[in-house]
Order: C-alpha cells, then sequence, then structure tokens
C-alpha cells in the first residue's frame, strides 16, 4: 500500500515506476503490488494528474494481474495554498479561491476507460474501496469529503513574532502554556519563527529556548536578518526528512544554490545584533505617528520592527493613505485592513527612513 500524501506527483512518480521497464515489452505484464493513492481533488485537476490517468489507461490492459485505486478527497477545493493558510496561520476562508464546480472523477476515470467509484456517505467508503481492489485493474474512487474539514493533519503554529497585532513578542511562560495544552489534546506544535530573532534580541531569550517546546520551527533569513532570499525548517530527522520530500514535489528544488547559502550565513553571522537598530527605528516612527492629526497607534506597545496604526479618524482609508505616501512622499506602506496600515523597519533603510516615512504620512492625509 501506498500511503498517500496531498500531491499527484506521488502518483506520476509510482506509474512511471511500475510501468517503465514494460513498454518495450510486448508480453502481458503483471503489477504485484496492491496500490492505494490517496489525492486530493485539486492535484488531479492538474495536467501531471490527468496524464498519468490516461497512461494508466493506456498500458493497464497489459497486466495480467494488478491493482492500482487512486482515491480522490474531492473536497470541491482545488487550492492547497489556502487551506494551508487556513490550517497552519488559522487565516479566514476565501470563498472565490474555493468554492467550485462538483468535478465528476469517477465519470473522469470511466471516460477513459476505467472504472469509476463515486462514495457520497462515509460508511459506504470502505465498502467501495474493498470492491476497488476486488476490481483487479485501476480504479478512481471519488470520494466527495465535507469542504470545511481541513486534508491536513490537526496542530498548533504560533507565530514569533505576531505580526498582524504589531510584531508582539510571544513570552516563553505563554510559549510553554500553549504547547502544553496542545499536546495534552494530542496536538503537534509548529513556530512559524518568521521574526524569531527579533523577539531574541527584545526579549533576551535565547532562541533555543523559544524554540525547546516546538515539534518543528521556521526560520526566515530574508525579513530582519535582511539575506536576498532563503529560510530554515528545523525538527526531528524523520520531520526535516518528510520536509524536503514535500519541498521537491512543490517544486521547490534549487540547483547551484550554494550563493543563496552563503548570505544567509552571513545573515545569521552578522544581522542578529543590529536588529536592535531597527526595533528603535520602529519605536520612534510610532511615537512620530501618535503625533500626526487622525492617526491612532499604541506606540507604547511597539518592542521590534512592526508599527501598525489605524487612520480611521483621518477621514482616508488605509488604501488611499497607502497610495498617497507612495505617490508623494516615495515611502511604501502595507494596507491590512480598511482603516489599519502597517509600517515595517529593515537593515535596507535609509539613515533618515524615520522622518521621511513621517512625512510622507502627514502628505497621505492631507486630501
Amino acid at each position: 500500500m501506498i500511503a498517500g500524501d496531498w500531491n499527484w506527483a506521488s502518483l506520476a512518480s509510482l506509474v512511471g515506476t511500475a510501468l517503465g521497464p514494460y513498454q518495450g515489452d510486448g508480453d502481458r505484464i503483471r503489477l504485484d503490488v496492491r496500490d492505494l493513492q490517496l489525492n486530493p481533488d485539486f492535484a488531479l485537476t492538474l495536467a501531471l494528474g490527468l496524464n498519468e490517468l490516461i497512461t494508466l489507461a493506456k498500458y493497464c490492459r497489459r497486466f495480467s494481474e494488478g491493482t492500482f485505486v487512486v482515491c480522490v478527497f474531492n473536497n470541491r477545493d482545488l487550492n492547497m495554498v489556502t487551506w494551508e493558510q487556513r490550517v497552519l496561520a488559522g487565516d479566514p476562508k476565501y470563498p472565490p479561491s474555493q468554492t467550485i464546480p462538483d468535478v465528476p472523477y469517477a465519470r473522469l476515470a470511466e471516460l477513459l476507460g476505467l472504472t469509476g467509484v463515486r462514495v457520497e456517505r462515509p460508511e459506504d467508503l470502505g465498502p467501495a474501496l474493498d470492491a476497488a481492489f476486488a476490481e483487479g485493474g485501476p480504479v478512481v474512487v471519488d470520494a466527495v469529503v465535507d469542504p470545511e474539514i481541513p486534508p491536513l493533519p490537526p496542530h498548533v503554529s504560533l507565530e514569533q513574532t505576531a505580526n498582524i497585532v504589531g510584531g508582539v513578542c510571544w513570552r516563553l511562560d505563554e510559549i510553554e502554556a500553549v504547547c502544553g495544552a496542545a499536546r495534552g489534546l494530542g496536538l503537534a506544535c509548529h513556530m512559524d519563527g518568521a521574526r524569531l530573532f527579533n523577539a531574541v534580541v527584545a526579549t533576551g531569550a535565547p532562541a533555543r529556548a523559544f524554540a525547546a517546546p516546538f515539534d518543528s520551527v521556521w526560520v526566515d533569513l530574508t525579513k530582519g536578518l535582511g539575506a536576498p532570499v532563503g529560510a530554515v525548517l528545523a525538527g526531528s530527522r524523520g520531520f526535516v526528512a518528510e520536509a524536503w520530500r514535500f519541498k521537491q514535489r512543490f517544486g521547490g528544488a534549487m540547483r547551484q544554490a550554494g550563493i543563496i547559502a552563503a548570505a544567509g550565513l552571513y545573515a545569521l553571522e552578522h544581522h542578529i545584533e543590529r536588529l536592535a537598530d531597527d526595533h528603535e527605528r520602529a519605536r520612534r516612527l510610532a511615537r512620530g505617528l501618535a503625533e500626526l492629526p487622525g492617526v491612532a497607534v499604541d506606540a507604547d506597545r511597539v518592542e521590534t520592527n512592526i508599527v501598525i496604526f489605524d487612520v480611521s479618524t483621518a477621514g482616508v482609508t488605509a488604501e488611499a493613505f497607502a497610495e498617497r505616501a507612495q505617490a508623494r512622499g516615495g515611502v511604501r506602506f502595507s494596507v491590512i485592513g480598511p482603516a489599519t496600515v502597517r509600517a515595517v523597519t529593515h537593515l535596507d533603510l535609509p539613515p533618515d527612513a524615520v522622518e521621511r516615512a513621517l512625512a510622507a504620512a502627514h502628505a497621505a492625509l492631507v486630501p
């Protein structure tokens, strides 16, 4: 049995491995495995997945024996990335990317000359799989599942620092409490440490202490550390090996990446302590924004390099504010809500960045 993951490429590689040695042989072949491949519906619609179904249809008549079952979890959602955002980051559902017509995968299999079975009730899945394995040839089981149940294992993900609330640092006691509660429920724990070293510099706690309660940790080498590209994922040996496999399948392979790794190493060796400069700039920016009419910001809450402020009482939307700031002052602000704006201080800013940002913000408030 092939324990399925959520990528059609695994089926493609299996089909090639199983059929490749026999394509030049006129004899009927025997496939000596009972294969079950689990796949999401988004992957089956990709050209790679459809091509491999066609490959199965072409060569399955040459099997003297063999079973190949493809079970598609059909939740009418073609966007794996937004599911990851919902499960890993707690983002809300984005209906335009996740509401699509119901694709009849079983009928698609039948059009190709394969056997297709559609299952719409949980209690029918077991008998359907038993029948599929007894078929003696390729079968596509179209299993309709609840679109609100994520196709990823349940776990807790904690972001350090917390971006959307202004780069606030999770304290160690808070992290230990959250992870302890999660483990009590049998959940894995992951740290999205995109700005982990900002928290290290701001609090004085070592990165090792922040990471210890988690099963896996992600650290960006870009953002505050200033590397042009790159990140690091840490965890157990088995977890990292599985992550490598997913990375390759999602197109993350990169040849001759040593120059990028060198930049990441330089950032780790030279750019951690200087994050304190970004934090001080962010505090100065927050204090300056607080003095502008119509701008609401809690300057005392700024701990690291992110400043979140509100312009609702200034008579301007966040989008209009950002457009004016760039057009009139050459400074880019991020829009994160109808009246909520984000500013981030970082390595690449010029010495007068805070003053220029405040001047641009002042100009953006003028109709």
